[in-house]
């Protein structure tokens, strides 16, 4: 599992949870928490990430996570999950299938 990056895309804070390859494994299961929220699941590469999200913080803002996938560093697509709020709320989800020739899958979780 890849170590906590944080990405700045679009002004949003985003904390990189995992990052597959599926030259090494199909599936992999992840979770991550933060002050305002936790998520866990499995991502796998090809296929889709599952899991759910949860905000734990009563600061008016949503929890919710992203996938991007990519086949080298070109981006095929990305899918962000139903957002979690307020405080206490969490949402389970699936993810659309991976899109055709992606062999890396990088999941996110973030606020707004």
């Amino acid at each position: 599992m890849a170590a906590p990056v944080q990405a700045h895309p679009g002004g949003l804070d985003l904390v990189e949870i995992v990052s597959t390859d599926s030259t090494t494994l199909a599936c992999v299961p992840w979770s991550h928490s933060e002050s305002y929220g936790s998520a866990a699941g499995r991502v796998c590469t090809p296929g889709k990430n599952t899991g759910w999200v949860k905000d734990t913080k009563a600061d008016g803002k949503c929890v919710f996570t992203e996938t991007r996938w990519y086949q080298g560093r070109r981006e095929l697509g990305r899918w962000r999950s139903p957002r979690a709020c307020p405080k206490g709320d969490v949402k389970n989800f699936t993810s659309p299938q991976s899109p055709r020739g992606a062999t890396t899958a990088k999941v996110y979780m973030g606020r707004d």
